[in-house]
């Protein structure tokens, strides 16, 4: 899914590519093979409120700072 990701970013000229929804193993996996196309990952869109607070938990935010 990220080859065909990276061959659309590349095709409209762009730098980076964003996902939504993705675990922390799947954003590794998607941030790895985006960088072998010399993309970036500036992305993961997921819920997120006052009410659901998980990804402060689960070790996604800190995945994505790093």
């Amino acid at each position: 899914m990220m080859d065909g990701l990276a061959e659309c970013v590349k095709k409209w000229n762009g730098a980076h590519g964003g996902v939504s929804n993705f675990n922390q193993s799947q954003m590794l996996a998607a941030y790895s093979a985006l960088a072998r196309h010399g993309i970036a990952l500036a992305s993961n869109q997921l819920h997120y409120s006052l009410l659901n607070r998980t990804v402060e938990k689960d070790g996604t935010l800190a995945r994505c700072k790093n």
